[in-house]
C-alpha cells in the first residue's frame, strides 16, 4: 500500500483554517498473502457532494486527455462539512463491519483512520465506547498527510513494535470527492 501527497502545492497559505492542517508525506506498506494473515472485510463507499465540501479546482494536471491548461488554483474546505461527513463515513463503516463480521471493535487490536483530524478519531472511540489506545494516532506529528496518512500510521505501528502476528486491524480512509473505503485484516 503506498500513498504520497504533496499538498503544499495546492494550499493557500493565506487560509489558515485550512492549510495548517495539513503535512507533505509519503508511506508505504507492503501487504501480502503468507497464508498465515487475512483478509476479514472490505468495502467502499461513495457520497455525492452538491457543496464540494473538499475540492481543488483547476488543480493542473499531467494527463494527455486533458486537452486546456487549468489554471492554478488551491484547495478549497468547508471544515465543518468535512467533519460531519467523516464521522458519518467512519460511523457508518464500523457498523457495517459490526453487522456483517458479527465481530465487535474489541475484536480488533487496532484502528487506523485516516489522519484528518485528532477529534474525528477522539469522537469516534468516545462513542463506540474505546480507548483512545486503540486508534492509531500520528497527526499530531505529521499533520493531514492525505493519501500517505495511512502508511504512515502503519508504519509507526510496526517501529513502534505495536504491530504484531495475528492482530486484526482496521483501516478506514477518505479523501476528496467524498469517498471512502474500510479494510480489515489479520496481521
Amino acid at each position: 500500500m503506498i500513498g504520497a501527497e504533496v499538498i503544499s502545492k495546492v494550499l493557500d497559505f493565506s487560509d489558515r483554517r485550512t492549510c495548517i492542517l495539513f503535512g507533505d508525506g509519503a508511506g508505504a506498506v507492503v501487504l501480502s498473502n503468507t497464508g498465515e494473515g487475512k483478509s476479514l472485510w472490505s468495502k467502499t463507499y461513495r457520497k455525492f457532494d452538491a457543496k464540494c465540501s473538499l475540492f481543488a479546482p483547476g488543480v493542473p494536471v499531467n494527463n494527455p486527455l486533458v486537452t486546456h491548461e487549468a489554471q492554478p488554483q488551491k484547495v478549497q474546505m468547508d471544515g465543518t462539512a468535512v467533519f460531519q461527513f467523516a464521522i458519518e463515513a467512519i460511523q457508518r463503516a464500523i457498523k457495517e463491519f459490526t453487522q456483517e463480521t458479527g465481530m465487535t471493535l474489541d475484536d480488533l487490536d487496532h484502528v487506523v483512520l485516516h489522519q484528518a483530524n485528532q477529534r474525528i478519531t477522539s469522537y469516534i472511540a468516545k462513542t463506540f465506547k474505546q480507548t483512545d489506545a486503540k486508534f492509531v494516532s500520528v497527526i499530531e506529528d505529521i499533520g493531514n498527510t492525505s493519501a500517505a496518512s495511512i502508511p504512515i500510521a502503519l508504519t509507526a505501528l510496526k517501529k513502534d513494535n505495536r504491530l504484531l502476528p495475528g492482530q486484526k486491524i482496521m483501516m478506514i480512509g477518505f479523501g476528496a470527492g467524498l469517498t471512502y473505503g474500510a479494510f480489515v485484516l489479520s496481521v
